[in-house]
């Protein structure tokens, strides 16, 4: 009678806390249990929890979010030119976010948003970001593998960033990925693939000169005004691993870089460095410090051997004085370039927030 009257008591204070599906599981077993004994009892209930688990995974759509490089782009800081034609074409390459645990019903999901992708206008490239999926079955990588094939006989480039050991292992047993899938861990070193790969698809549309006197010309809006500035400009070379500052320095000087490649690094005593951007050829570096005359906030590090070309801050103020248009225009192309990196900053934000 104490049993039962304990066993009430328990059914009273579970029904209100625990999701009805699970509430009636636990009826079921206690009933099994009474009825069959206590071993077929265990096998139903976890035949049946793993159902449930099923049922509960398959309610969470595995793909986070769909995004073209339009919205989302590299660390890669570009010349202007660059970034209007990502911002034009960058659907062309989509970036598929993948998350949560991947079984044989989200696979089937995730064939036919990449039929939808490529049925009118077959992308480029297309980039699935495994780095959020915590696991996957055999009957999934079955079915991706046969995803990444069909896209390979249409000549659609696909890079596959973030799989874990796990993941890597479960799709060598399903028979692996077409032998042109490129695997990477790093999500960034994947979009600036897509984006040198969009870059040469519609290099016809970029200045066919880049030397640096015409990029001086095309930012501050003239070949007279690039013509001025050059006298003040102090070159250098650097080697690759050079530091051209480090964080906390005073900011004297604007870069304007040539060639080569330049990062910017966050040094920290409690955590490694961090590269946060990188800087191509015919770039600015450094324009928001030198306008506000704040230290360096981050260090920045020479990855390709370099030529970089500094305007410092006494010739900067003797321009104001004596040209002040052509420092209007330099200004003016500052305010041009941040506008765009805003911009992407806010298509790359919505990107990431959205979800499917």
């Amino acid at each position: 009678m104490h049993g039962l009257l304990l066993l009430r008591e328990w059914t009273v204070a579970t029904y209100k806390t625990l999701p009805r599906t699970e509430w009636m599981l636990v009826i079921a077993i206690i009933v099994i249990t009474a009825w069959l004994g206590f071993v077929p009892a265990e096998f139903g209930g976890l035949l049946a929890a793993c159902l449930l688990f099923a049922l509960s995974v398959s309610r969470v759509g595995i793909i986070r979010a769909i995004s073209g490089l339009d919205a989302r782009t590299s660390s890669v800081v570009r010349p202007e030119e660059e970034m209007l034609i990502l911002a034009k074409h960058g659907s062309s390459v989509q970036v598929v976010e993948l998350r949560g645990f991947v079984f044989f019903g989200s696979a089937y999901h995730l064939r036919e948003i990449v039929k939808s992708l490529v049925v009118d206008r077959p992308p480029l490239m297309l980039i699935f970001d495994f780095s959020r999926v915590v696991g996957i079955d055999s009957s999934a990588a079955s079915a991706m593998v046969g995803i990444s094939h069909s896209l390979s006989e249409k000549g659609i480039v696909q890079l596959v960033v973030g799989l874990s050991p796990a993941a890597r292992r479960v799709f060598r047993m399903s028979g692996g990925f077409d032998r042109n899938t490129i695997l990477l861990a790093d999500i960034d070193e994947a979009l600036e693939r897509g984006e040198k790969a969009l870059l040469t698809a519609h290099s016809r549309d970029l200045t066919a000169s880049h030397s640096f006197s015409d990029w001086l010309s095309f930012t501050l809006g003239s070949a007279q005004h690039a013509a001025t500035l050059r006298p003040h400009l102090i070159g250098a070379s650097y080697q690759a691993g050079d530091f051209i500052c480090r964080h906390g320095d005073p900011t004297d000087d604007l870069y304007f870089i040539e060639k080569g490649r330049v990062s910017a690094i966050l040094e920290r005593d409690v955590s490694a460095p961090t590269r946060v951007r990188v800087f191509g050829p015919r770039t600015l570096v450094g324009e928001i410090a030198f306008v506000l005359g704040v230290p360096r906030t981050a260090s920045l590090r020479v990855e390709e051997d370099a030529i970089v070309w500094s305007l410092e801050r006494p010739a900067f103020e003797k321009l104001m004085r004596s040209n002040s248009t052509l420092v209007l225009s330099l200004l003016q192309d500052v305010l041009r370039l941040q506008s765009e990196r805003l911009a992407f900053a806010t298509r790359q934000i919505a990107a990431l927030r959205a979800e499917l």
